[in-house]
């Protein structure tokens, strides 16, 4: 079981999305959270999530006694930390113990847009201030420069001249949600498993040759193309031995159950040929084909699951009309709730007003049906 971490500060719709993806399989888990702000939506967020530690940590912690956090991680035997929403930076003691094993997702397409000051709408803001065709979300992984580690992944979003600051947040924010689970997996591809992380002397490690190197300026910014998803070719780590193929690559990532036949039923004979199938795109990761849905998800995965679930409204309306009509309304209430929720980034909530609206349909129905088959009958007996 590969074990992540996620440090986070804001809302936690990131943190949840990436908890909702992994939860569903069985060789990557969020075993860990941490969170620097005690009134937050992440701390609202993780009491929902089973199999987590979460933990608080005070922000004064973070610089003063970052060896606590390093204990937590090396505790819950972590090897890749993902900061979702995570508004400080990561103290050096934990960046050299996890050096290419922190990831963070930035709203624009770097290096445009990022540095000091460029996060949520000051990113948005500017990009439309600029007047940009694109925008985007870019994975990377956390140096001790701001913004400044090697991009592992981008997806763009087109800018439209209507975009407003928070209609371009939207579309970013449904781009993240698609692209940072994808950018983990291939992190962990890229880490040889069961790694034994010492924190304590990649720390002590890190300060001594701190110490005895002088610091160097940084580079001048050059103006520099955009990158994209398929430009990206981030460092390989050695020592890795993938998959024989592909498709079982993406399976144990995932941690799905990987069927041949069903994936040479979608592609063919041989599941590594490069040939398209309906609804599939062949691309290329690495040098390698891999089979992805339109979204770019791999195929053959339920890991992931973003779509609204159902809202039942007709459902909540017809047995309102013909059975029970206050068990209706409850009913009705919960079905107009799974919208609202979806699409204020809180999928766990849409997820329990679309379950708790069929439970009352059915209450709604069951009630009518007993009126009609007893109280009907005896009223006109005695008329």
């Amino acid at each position: 079981m590969r074990k992540i971490a996620i440090f986070a500060s804001g809302e936690g719709s990131n943190a949840e999305n990436i908890y909702q993806f992994f939860q569903k399989g069985n060789r990557v888990r969020v075993a860990l959270i941490i969170y620097d702000r005690e009134e937050s939506g992440i701390a609202r967020r993780v009491k929902e999530m089973t199999g987590v530690r979460a933990v608080y940590i005070a922000p004064e912690d973070w610089t003063s006694a970052p060896q606590r956090i390093l204990d937590l991680l090396a505790d819950e035997e972590i090897e890749l930390i993902a900061l979702a929403g995570f508004l400080r930076m990561v103290p050096q003691a934990i960046t050299h113990a996890y050096a290419g094993r922190i990831l963070n997702i930035h709203p624009s397409l770097l290096p445009a847009y990022g540095g000091k000051g460029m996060y949520g709408m000051n990113v948005h803001r500017a990009v439309i201030e600029a007047a940009e065709a694109k925008s985007g979300a870019t994975v990377h992984y956390v140096s001790d420069e701001l913004d400044g580690g090697d991009i592992l992944m981008a997806q763009e979003v087109d800018v439209t001249p209507d975009d407003t600051p928070e209609s371009l947040c939207a579309k970013v924010r449904l781009a993240e949600f698609e692209l940072y689970p994808r950018a983990i997996a291939m992190a962990l591809l890229r880490i040889p498993p069961r790694i034994n992380v010492d924190p304590a002397a990649s720390a002590a490690t890190a300060e001594a040759e701190s110490a005895s190197q002088e610091p160097t300026p940084a580079p001048a910014q050059t103006e520099t193309a955009i990158p994209r998803a398929a430009d990206v070719n981030p460092p390989a780590i050695p020592g890795l031995t993938p998959p024989a193929t592909p498709a079982e690559e993406w399976a144990q990532t995932l941690g799905v159950r990987y069927d041949a036949g069903k994936v040479k039923d979608a592609l063919g004979a041989n599941p590594d040929v490069e040939q398209e199938a309906p609804g599939v795109t062949i691309v290329e990761i690495d040098g390698t084909p891999r089979a992805t849905s339109p979204a770019g998800a791999p195929r053959d995965s339920d890991a992931t699951d973003r779509e609204m679930p159902p809202t039942y409204l007709v459902w909540s309306i017809v047995v309102t009309l013909l059975c029970c009509i206050p068990a209706g309304i409850v009913a009705i209430i919960y079905s107009s709730q799974v919208s609202s929720k979806f699409y204020a980034d809180d999928l766990a909530g849409a997820r329990r007003a679309s379950e708790r609206a069929q439970i009352w349909i059915i209450v709604s129905f069951v009630t009518g049906v007993l009126f009609q088959s007893l109280y009907l009958p005896v009223a006109l007996l005695f008329n």
